[in-house]
């Protein structure tokens, strides 16, 4: 994507949602308040292919709007700091939640087309870095991007032009982000800081998706690729919720023998504290935000009771929530 390019998203958009666009510097700003929406869209161009839309932004009845991809192979990290919304692809039935704090990658092919929501009355506060052109196939042994296996890997587990992958809660990530959406008193100041941020969300994502992911797959067999990558992007998308196995097996495909065969291969774990392991870690790592109390955490990983997720947190950590919350904080 072009300079020119990521700066049309926002005149496009401007012609839905009305407002005025502003330049400063080598960045372009939708400013929007009206009955439709309040708050700013910042294109920004990076350098090289690098491109990003910064939203902060809350819209005052519920948006629903498709895309068909223009560009040939487009590569995107999408990270929310505040907020949520719905997407999926033209193929898929049901919209996913792209949750807060969550990593998202996103390899689409030219012609793709998807679709999205995005809530009435809820701050949004997220960033899609755009890194297009580094992504068509002959491309992809560019070391800057990827490693070779994830490289690999998103080639042979493309569904009808399309690969999703949904990290973890990042709470680095998102303590850096939160400059993004602060006030400076120097302009020039304000666009380095913008610049330097989403690097840094860029350099959080490529970490968080080869390290953490290439452990999952690199113990896996390769034909089972697949069936982990969507086993653990059902798990992390529905973290805050009570699945039962048998959503699982639909989301990977497969029965619940075989579900069971490749949670155990894999991590030497059943389905069952698999999952629960992974609520754990994410409760860990939200425990190490300040904002959110015991019975916040508890609630966005699907706990309902307090008490019942202290307990469960302790057999896992050997600690109690707060305890936890106090030793790592005070580090």
């Amino acid at each position: 994507m072009t300079k020119e390019s990521v700066s049309s998203v926002l005149y496009d958009l401007q012609g839905t949602l009305g407002g005025v666009v502003e330049t400063s510097g080598r960045d372009k700003i939708l400013r929007v308040n009206n009955a439709m929406a309040v708050g700013e869209i910042r294109a920004v161009h990076l350098f090289g292919r690098i491109d990003a839309l910064i939203y902060d932004i809350t819209f005052l009845e519920e948006i629903n709007y498709s895309i068909t991809e223009d560009d040939e192979n487009l590569l995107y990290f999408l990270f929310f700091h505040k907020g949520y919304m719905l997407q999926k692809s033209a193929e898929e039935k049901d919209y996913i939640t792209l949750k807060e704090m969550h990593h998202n990658l996103f390899y689409l092919e030219r012609e793709f087309e998807h679709h999205a929501k995005l809530p009435a009355n809820i701050r949004l506060q997220y960033i899609v870095i755009n890194t297009s052109l580094l992504l068509q196939i002959d491309d992809l042994n560019k070391p800057f991007l990827l490693n070779s296996s994830f490289r690999e890997y998103i080639e042979q587990n493309m569904n009808n032009g399309y690969f999703h992958f949904a990290g973890g809660i990042d709470i680095s990530a998102n303590k850096v982000a939160e400059s993004l959406w602060a006030s400076h008193s120097s302009e020039v100041l304000n666009q380095l800081q913008i610049h330097s941020t989403v690097l840094q969300i860029l350099v959080s994502q490529i970490k968080y998706f080869e390290n953490v992911f290439l452990s999952n797959i690199d113990t896996t067999r390769k034909e089972y690729h697949k069936e982990i990558a969507a086993i653990d992007n059902y798990i992390n998308l529905h973290i805050d919720q009570n699945f039962k196995l048998k959503d699982l097996q639909l989301a990977a495909g497969i029965n619940a023998t075989k579900l069971q065969q490749i949670i155990n291969n894999t991590y030497g774990l059943s389905a069952n504290n698999y999952i629960l392991k992974l609520k754990m870690d994410f409760a860990a790592s939200l425990l190490l935000n300040p904002s959110l109390n015991i019975s916040e955490v508890s609630y966005k990983i699907g706990f309902n009771n307090r008490s019942y997720f202290s307990k469960k947190f302790q057999e896992y950590s050997g600690s109690l929530p707060s305890e936890y919350r106090k030793s790592h904080l005070e580090k």
